[in-house]
């Protein structure tokens, strides 16, 4: 596996996460305009996802010329609950509102 210097490694971390904060921001303004809940849940997630991404920089060192260390596994729960989140806005939006049959 080639290896990454530790600045591109922290720069690209760093893009990564500023990149989840802009889209969670970007789904804050469109749940501001539509009041639909699906926007607000990906907000949250993306939240996760970008400071996960912090954690994950600070606590798993990969990518470098040092052997790869697993970590301690709960630094993927937040990645879980993030996804977990987008998996239940997704499904909940798509769920009817009206039972079969019914008007409309």
């Amino acid at each position: 596996m080639p290896t990454v210097s530790t600045f591109w490694f922290s720069f690209l971390s760093g893009a990564v996460c500023v990149l989840c904060l802009v889209a969670a921001l970007l789904f804050v303004r469109f749940y501001l305009r539509t009041k639909d809940r699906l926007f607000v849940l990906f907000a949250v997630a993306f939240a996760i996802l970008g400071l996960n991404n912090v954690l994950f920089m600070l606590t798993v060192n990969r990518f470098t010329a040092e052997p790869e260390q697993p970590g301690h596994p709960l630094v993927y729960v937040p990645r879980l609950v993030a996804f977990g989140l987008i998996l239940f806005a997704v499904i909940d939006k798509n769920r009817s509102r009206t039972p079969p049959g019914g008007p409309g």
